[in-house]
């Protein structure tokens, strides 16, 4: 327990022990404990002693002491009492003070070191678990705090010590015991009002009311109770009251309750309790203001705060609108430059269409007899505005509008990117591009309206029975999902793989679908181009069989073109992973 505080140092010595002043360790506050020897005591005192500590422990007043734990030491007997610390030392120091500078106490704090006395007597004499003498009110027991406040502290000891070390309490003089107490007569809690009277009276005069130089002249003065008035210069009403307490018979002697009755008394009780509440509503707008301050300076704090937010706010937003611009410019460059690329190619495709054309007008126009010159040259130029209205239906070129974050309507990529069994953390990364592509799904019936030809029927094989590994399956698929343009192809190579009236050779033209096929499986970012190439592909196909070689050369050239579109692309992307 004693290695919880620390001694700072001794702040005096009486009969007891010693005064030191120490520091609690947990929270380093300080405060004073008084050491006891108790090694001399009986039993009966010893408890005594005990008992009345823990009374004290439980008084709780502003105008007392306050005590908060007690240290029995049974190695050494003793006693340590833990109480609270005064600063501002004690009332016997402060009367020596006027004394020495020869000045009077000023009369107001008289009363307020009167009414506060009269407070903490007032405490401890209406206690309802039972009265609680003081028995040794004097300038040395009442403390002064920070702010002059009176604390009465060392009560109840001095019954409990005065047996055992009477004669030791007499090496000073009993200057303001009571006369029953002196003569050791029963007392109650009068007697404590003679002391405070005592106490009042050399406040104002600087000295006790009664001197001697021995024991029994003291103790013949304090019987017959005369002493010699207090200055002039201080009231009417001061001198009343302390005539009311220093008064021999205990029986007139007022009690505390009584004193706290007197009217003017009962004038100053008001007034202090005023200026209590006075100093408290004061001390509650300090408070105020001061957080007034701090709540000031808190909103200034969020204020500057909220600026630097909105700074880097719009720090950020310029960062992110730079991004997207230099985003979108790179994102529109390599798209006009597959544009330009794509512009290109068709023109080539278009000029090697137009010479096909020319080469066959110029053949039939010799071939023709003069009178028929006229009709064959009108259904000539007929057949050749049919011709290109079928180039224009059956090839549109494909071009790269725009990056767009879902697919078109018309073409199912969720759909048919679920029938692939791609993984779908890679679908999840990959942009889906919208593509602008021709709707040339080549089946015989289109392949029928162009040529008027009609397929065999004997070279249709089962369905069951065509099936390629190389190709995704459409199986599962609603109707509108289903994978048309490359399931055709790949079913019509199935169909004629037989054949040998094919004008393009059987083996090269399935390297080139299956080159196609492997394009389209690999990367899904050139879907669209192997989607076209595989109709060309097979509309080439369907063409061959039936002989005719002008369009025949013109898909087969186009198919070319298109796988190389494909390696190109992919060959420039790799370039810039």
């Amino acid at each position: 327990m004693m290695d919880q505080y620390e001694i700072l140092g001794a702040l005096g010595k009486g009969s007891f022990g010693v005064v030191s002043k120490i520091k609690r360790k947990e929270d380093g506050r300080i405060l004073v404990w008084k050491e006891i020897c108790y090694e001399n005591m009986q039993e009966k005192e010893k408890q005594l002693l005990v008992n009345e500590v823990n009374i004290l422990q439980k008084l709780k007043h502003q105008n007392i002491v306050r005590y908060y734990d007690r240290i029995i030491d049974k190695p050494s007997s003793r006693l340590y009492i833990i109480m609270e610390h005064c600063s501002g030392g004690d009332l016997s120091q402060l009367i020596k003070k006027c004394r020495n500078e020869r000045t009077y106490m000023d009369e107001e704090v008289i009363w307020r070191t009167l009414l506060q006395i009269l407070s903490a007597l007032q405490e401890i004499h209406n206690r309802k678990d039972g009265v609680i003498l003081h028995r040794d009110i004097k300038p040395g027991n009442l403390f002064l705090d920070e702010n002059k406040n009176i604390k009465l502290g060392d009560f109840g000891l001095a019954k409990i010590l005065n047996e055992s070390l009477y004669a030791h309490t007499f090496v000073g003089t009993p200057y303001y015991m009571s006369p029953e107490q002196i003569h050791g007569l029963k007392y109650n809690e009068r007697s404590d009002v003679w002391s405070v009277g005592c106490l009042i009276y050399e406040m104002a005069t600087l000295s006790p009311p009664f001197e001697a130089t021995n024991q029994a002249q003291l103790t013949g003065k304090i019987q017959v109770g005369r002493y010699n008035p207090i200055p002039s210069q201080y009231s009417e009403h001061l001198s009343r009251v302390i005539s009311l307490m220093i008064n021999v018979d205990p029986k007139s002697r007022p009690n505390v309750n009584e004193l706290l009755g007197y009217s003017f008394i009962s004038f100053k009780v008001k007034e202090r309790k005023l200026n209590i509440y006075y100093q408290g509503l004061k001390q509650m707008d300090e408070d105020l203001k001061i957080k007034e301050k701090k709540l000031a300076e808190i909103e200034r704090d969020l204020q500057v705060k909220e600026q630097h937010l909105l700074l880097r706010e719009q720090q950020i937003n310029q960062r992110e609108k730079l991004l997207l611009e230099k985003e979108n410019f790179e994102t529109q460059s390599r798209i006009n430059i597959m544009n330009q690329q794509l512009q290109q190619q068709t023109q080539l495709q278009h000029q090697i269409s137009n010479l096909s054309l020319n080469c066959n007008n110029s053949v039939n126009n010799c071939s023709n007899n003069g009178s028929n010159s006229i009709n064959n040259h009108n259904s000539q130029q007929t057949h050749i505005q049919q011709q290109q209205q079928q180039q224009q239906q059956t090839f549109q070129p494909y071009q790269i509008k725009r990056t767009f974050t879902t697919p078109l309507p018309n073409f199912k990529l969720k759909s048919f990117v679920k029938s692939a069994q791609f993984p779908k953390k890679r679908i999840q990364k990959i942009k889906t591009v919208n593509f602008i592509f021709s709707n040339v799904a080549r089946t015989k019936q289109t392949a029928r309206k162009s040529t008027g030809a009609k397929v065999p029927r004997k070279h249709l094989g089962n369905k069951s029975s065509h099936s390629n590994k190389s190709f995704p399956s459409t199986q599962g698929l609603k109707k509108t999902h289903r994978f048309r343009p490359g399931t055709v192809a790949l079913r019509e190579i199935r169909r004629y793989q037989k054949s040998s009236e094919l004008l393009i050779k059987k083996l090269p033209f399935q390297r080139l679908v299956r080159e196609i096929a492997q394009e389209f499986k690999t990367d899904l970012r050139f879907q669209a181009a192997a989607i076209q190439a595989l109709q060309e592909a097979s509309e080439a196909y369907l063409v061959g069989l039936f002989e005719d070689t002008n369009l025949c050369a013109i898909h087969a050239k186009r198919v070319t073109i298109m796988v190389k579109d494909i390696q190109l692309a992919r060959r420039i992307r790799g370039e810039r992973a």
